[in-house]
């Protein structure tokens, strides 16, 4: 019999055979997940000796215990913070739904802990709890390394627009200040530079 740790729960039923699929035990490419044998000359569902047994409402476990865990408590899906204080820890398990953030799965397993509730849907709550510290302090390091690369470019980028600002205000200036003799002389080697490239084409 399987060790039944809650005293007030009816004791759990004794093993139940692995249903497996026909076939599944010795080809590959069947999948062990059970399915209800339709084949006319099926020795499963002839139910033959020496064949895997066949799903059936003898195997069932006795009502009041049906949906226990093997220690005899009741799951309870947990979603919140909340839900933990309506949980009686000598009837109830917590199950963590696969939906909840590593943030808020924290801080469930921490409160938890210190209350003493059982897990059902994991083996060593402390253990996964310290693997989930590390994993989210390492995250934080990522997002703060690519923070400071943004920023980075970004300064560069201000630097870059400053200095391209700086250098039309020069520009600006120089143009402003050159006199219409400095001009005319601009203007001829312009011209000849022109006139240049057009014989070239001719």
């Amino acid at each position: 019999m399987v060790e039944n740790k809650n005293p007030s729960s009816p004791l759990i039923k004794k093993k139940k055979p692995a249903f497996i699929r026909k076939d599944a035990h010795y080809k590959k490419r069947v999948p062990s997940k059970w399915h209800k044998p339709k084949g006319k000359h099926s020795p499963i569902r002839q139910r033959h000796k020496g064949k895997p047994k066949l799903v059936s409402i003898g195997y069932g476990s006795p009502k009041k215990i049906r949906h226990l865990s093997p220690q005899g408590l009741k799951g309870v899906l947990i979603h919140n913070l909340n839900q933990l204080s309506n949980i009686n820890p000598q009837k109830e398990g917590l199950i963590l739904a696969h939906t909840l953030g590593d943030k808020k799965r924290m801080e469930i397993i921490k409160v938890a802990l210190e209350k003493n509730y059982s897990f059902l849907n994991l083996k060593e709550p402390q253990k996964y709890l310290e693997e989930l510290k590390t994993k989210f302090e390492e995250r934080k390091k990522r997002k703060k390394e690519k923070l400071s690369e943004k920023e980075k470019k970004e300064l560069e980028k201000k630097r870059k627009a400053e200095e391209k600002a700086k250098k039309d205000a020069e520009e600006k200036k120089k143009a402003e200040e050159k006199t219409p003799e400095e001009m005319k002389k601009e203007k001829e080697i312009e011209k000849k530079e022109l006139e240049k490239t057009l014989i070239k084409k001719q």
